[in-house]
């Protein structure tokens, strides 16, 4: 049996069959790297603990014209996508752990650009979704938290729907025809306090009189993460500093804090 392999690296342009011996030939938790462009034929699925990290989203494709969801994702362990984009198909993601970082999911209007489902737990942050029929969608049971995204030219940018939970905070959801985040059935997330639930118009957007939160910004929380994980601990002065970073509202704190125990992060209790 062949020896599986911690990374693999794509260049140029490359097809789905490229992409599943990737996926073949890597151990659970590696990374695959995508240097180019990936033209899928058929749906590809993930089961394994990995990362698909691109080099940035402009240079970093994977696309799918005609497919549907092109790209699935199932299992249990960790799944990232970091720096990628998803174009004329969408990313579905069905349980486990998963986060998307600096992607962009584009031009699937048939669907959602990135839908969420089950249990699936994680977070989206500093992501794009443009031209899709619904930008970002978290359904099922799916508790994700949602933060400095910009969902533009899609017909509702982000969409809370079935029992799901998490968070969509800082968010630039403006210059979509329908809504900019729309909340229904059973779900129940947590919103920035200037949330207005009305649909926007349906007309070319008007261009926007007051600040608009750049996706390139640092994400505090992010940056609180990042730096976790390469101390292995965080203090609780950190996290409170994040969490007014944001203007949370105190019920998202204890969730905060479970969020870094997930990552392995070690909370470290304040001084005496």
């Amino acid at each position: 049996m062949a020896r599986k392999l911690q990374q693999v690296t794509l260049r140029g342009e490359l097809s789905d069959v490229d992409l599943m011996r990737a996926l073949e030939s890597i151990e659970s938790g590696g990374t695959i790297h995508i240097e180019g462009v990936v033209r899928l034929s058929q749906q590809v699925v993930v089961r394994k603990s990995l990362r698909l990290q691109g080099l940035n989203r402009d240079a970093s494709w994977i696309v799918g014209e005609g497919l549907g969801f092109g790209l699935v994702f199932k299992g249990r362990g960790l799944q990232v996508l970091d720096r990628l984009s998803v174009a004329e198909c969408g990313v579905k993601v069905h349980g486990g752990r998963f986060q998307a970082s600096r992607c962009r999911f584009s031009h699937y209007a048939g669907g959602s650009g990135l839908l969420v489902q089950s249990q699936t737990r994680g977070r989206i942050s500093q992501c794009e979704a443009v031209g899709n029929f619904q930008g970002i969608v978290l359904a099922g049971a799916s508790d994700m938290l949602v933060t400095y995204n910009r969902c533009h030219q899609n017909t509702d940018g982000i969409v809370f729907q079935d029992k799901a939970r998490g968070a969509a905070l800082k968010n630039d959801c403006q210059g979509n025809s329908g809504h900019g985040v729309w909340v229904t059935g059973l779900a129940r997330p947590i919103l920035d306090e200037d949330f207005r639930p009305q649909a926007d118009p349906p007309r070319a957007a008007k261009k926007p009189t007051g600040p608009i939160q750049s996706i390139e910004e640092e994400d505090p929380l992010e940056e609180l993460i990042a730096r976790g994980i390469q101390d292995g601990s965080v203090s609780l002065e950190d996290i409170r500093e994040a969490f007014n970073a944001y203007s949370l509202p105190p019920e998202v704190f204890d969730s905060l804090v479970e969020r870094l125990a997930e990552e392995g992060i070690e909370v470290e209790p304040e001084d005496d």
